[in-house]
């Protein structure tokens, strides 16, 4: 197949990592240095604004030719918003013309980024890193503002004479006034700059053409998912923007009130609630002792400021709690990413985990908070209705405080109710019920386990939580407490991928669970004990990936053959019941002492790190082999019900981990929209699946 390359590099004041590549197109400041492209094998060409048009890569592109871009979506956008603004003669680039590069590397749990993707497949030509920071340094303004500017005839440090005007005396040639930077924004725009850049996006354009022919496809059916995606994140989602903008300036006063009860409890000692250092030594100095108040210790804080009666220490741990909800920083993404339209797009990242599952990008919405629609929703309800009225911010907080007494975690409980279907539309949603446990019971053939999930759907059954909890310690279920059903709900979230008192504790204490680390010991064996067949399929799954990379070429099957391992050409690759495949590069046998002493074989593979976000080795094992597999299941899963609901009629707006978001006409229908999510695919034939659906005009469920 015959298929283009092309490459942009461009200048804009927008903040492109804050906007996006949406809004980012559409700011009118936005502009296009260069662009380098080729066809097929042809040698790589320039083009700059000004240039004649490339001729010969408009026809391509106006016969439906394919485009290989890495991270497509940013330079469809750029050629689409940006370049045909003033040259709507230049046909516009479609979905399915774009093969994107980034997304191939993804789907192989290679790096996103291509001077990383070029070191790890080892490509001859790799990131012109000198490049690389020219390019940071012209993608933004030299400088913004109509101060002190430099003598376009003699280079000398002139002084503004009239800023309406925007003219000029210049204190070294002394030269008459003249009009310099109408626009008041020097760009870095000297000629040789532009060529070394240009020359840069040229060798861009090689590696990223060389990538193009070491990357395998996407296979049909993936490819389908890709364009999905990108219709998605065309699509968008609305944002409340009116409700928005009042909310980042009520957030602003919340968190002014929070430092002067700061600087007033702490006698001046901390002026901040940000001032983290000298909190932690205010802390220590009042008797209680303290390492740190991040987001993990502070409930563990406030219980010993009350065991001590330490009640000023307790406020003040509180204080920073709330001022530190990363959830109010939200309100100003959703500003600033917001398109002319008021919707935010590119919110989704296509196979941002290595199971395939989508990442979050700009408002980052899978990490808005849940609403419980008991407990929290008459207070977000509460609190829209006064972000609405013509109140100062500083009225709404002393009302806020006054209904709920904590102004700031009310708000990040509002976000949600922050996206909004457009007008004449509603949102139809649905969340799929517990589908990892489902999906874990499932696959590993736990199967009383996936005769309760069956019989609760019918209404006949347990709640699973309370099962789990009577299932390991052979009580009978209807004694199970509420306090135990907390802890059978940890249990269920916390052990299911081979955790064990740390996976624990640290699900628990995102609950509120308090237990000593032999009591959570407790808790792992006897989960364990109750769910045999999960806990074998750790090892099987183990074994055979082990297997797969000791033979390389031929085929381990384990769990029934549900699950497939192969190495070859570098890679482990895991073929799932889907008939999709996860990857893991450069697979190789080394051996580990155990903990009885006994050197055992173990899978060394290299991967993205998810905290440094650096290309290098990591390891794998039974548990981390059995999340993959059962989140990869479950992403299968729900990319059937987004191909099903598309066809209905129910266009899909957002993913969420395991729920989907449709925005539609009056017509739409949550039942429509369950039933879809509770087919069974035919290639999960016996996998108990249920989901919950709603309808609303704000994604408030």
């Amino acid at each position: 197949m015959i298929a283009a390359h092309l490459d942009f590099e461009t200048y804009s004041t927008c903040d492109l990592r804050a906007a996006g590549a949406h809004a980012y197109a559409e700011d009118p400041s936005t502009g296009v240095w260069c662009m380098a492209w080729c066809v097929g094998d042809a040698p790589v060409m320039t083009w700059k604004p000004g240039e004649p048009d490339p001729e010969d890569l408009l026809a391509f592109i106006r016969d439906g030719g394919k485009i290989v871009i890495h991270n497509a979506q940013f330079d469809r956008q750029i050629w689409n918003k940006v370049v045909r603004r003033d040259r709507p003669h230049w046909p516009e680039i479609q979905i399915g013309q774009t093969i994107c590069t980034m997304a191939r590397a993804q789907a192989m749990a290679l790096p996103a980024s291509l001077d990383q993707l070029g070191y790890a497949l080892g490509l001859k030509i790799q990131k012109d890193k000198d490049g690389a920071a020219l390019m940071m340094r012209m993608c933004r303004p030299r400088k913004v503002g109509l101060t002190q500017e430099e003598c376009p005839a003699c280079h000398g440090k002139g002084i503004w004479r009239d800023e309406h005007e925007r003219t000029w005396d210049c204190t070294t040639c002394s030269g008459d006034g003249f009009i310099v930077n109408p626009n008041g924004v020097v760009w870095w725009d000297e000629p040789e700059k532009i060529d070394r850049l240009t020359d840069y996006c040229r060798i861009d354009v090689e590696a990223e053409r060389l990538a193009d022919e070491a990357l395998p496809f996407l296979p049909a059916a993936e490819q389908e998912v890709y364009e999905l995606d990108q219709l998605i994140n065309e699509r968008g989602v609305m944002i409340d923007l009116q409700i928005v903008r009042k909310a980042v300036a009520v957030v602003k006063e919340a968190k002014r009130r929070a430092d002067e009860r700061m600087w007033y409890l702490t006698d001046g000692e901390v002026q901040k609630t940000t001032e983290t250092a000298k909190l932690v030594a205010w802390i220590n100095s009042k008797g209680v002792p303290c390492e740190s108040v991040a987001k993990g210790e502070t409930e563990e804080l406030i219980l010993r400021a009350t065991v001590t009666d330490n009640p000023v220490v307790e406020e003040v741990v509180r204080l920073r709690k709330a001022a530190a909800k990363s959830s109010a920083a939200k309100f100003t993404a959703m500003e600033k990413s917001a398109c002319v339209d008021g919707r935010v797009r590119g919110t989704l990242a296509y196979h941002g985990a290595a199971t395939g599952r989508w990442a979050g990008r700009l408002i980052q919405p899978q990490n808005l908070p849940r609403v419980d629609p008991d407990r929290d929703l008459p207070d977000v309800e509460r609190a829209l209705t006064l972000l609405g009225l013509d109140m100062r911010p500083a009225e709404i907080v002393d009302a806020l405080e006054m209904l709920t007494g904590q102004p700031m975690e009310t708000l990040s409980k509002c976000l949600r109710a922050m996206l909004i279907a457009g007008p004449g539309k509603k949102f139809v949603g649905g969340d799929f019920s517990n589908i990892e446990g489902r999906v874990n019971a499932w696959l590993a053939g736990e199967d009383w386990k996936v005769q309760a999930f069956r019989d609760f759907d019918a209404g006949a059954g347990n709640d699973l939580y309370k099962l789990a909890y009577a299932r390991s310690f052979g009580v009978k279920v209807e004694d199970v407490s509420k306090a135990d059903r907390q802890i059978g709900k940890v249990m269920e979230l916390a052990l299911g991928y081979q955790g064990g008192v740390g996976a624990f504790q640290t699900m628990a204490s995102g609950y509120g669970i308090k237990v000593t680390d032999e009591r959570a010991d407790e808790l792992k064996r006897a989960w364990r004990e109750a769910h045999p067949r999960i806990v074998q399929s750790w090892w099987d799954l183990s074994d055979a990936a082990i297997a797969a990379v000791g033979s390389p070429g031929e085929i381990t099957q384990v769990l029934e053959g549900r699950i497939r391992y192969r190495a070859s050409n570098g890679f482990l690759f895991c073929r799932l019941p889907s008939g999709r495949c996860l990857a893991y590069a450069k697979p190789r046998l080394v051996q580990v002492e155990d903990l009885r002493g006994r050197m055992r074989y173990q899978i060394e593979y290299d991967a993205v790190d998810s905290v440094t976000r650096r290309w290098g080795p990591s390891r794998l094992y039974g548990g981390l082999q059995c999340e993959n597999v059962v989140q990869a299941i479950a992403r299968d899963v729900m990319v059937a019900s987004m191909l099903q609901a598309e066809d209905a009629g129910l266009p899909v707006v957002l993913t969420v981990h395991d729920e989907l978001l449709c925005e539609t006409g009056p017509e739409g229908d949550a039942e429509v929209l369950r039933k879809i999510m509770a087919t069974v695919p035919e290639w999960a034939e016996g996998l108990p699946i249920a989901a919950a659906t709603w309808e609303d005009k704000r994604y408030v469920k």
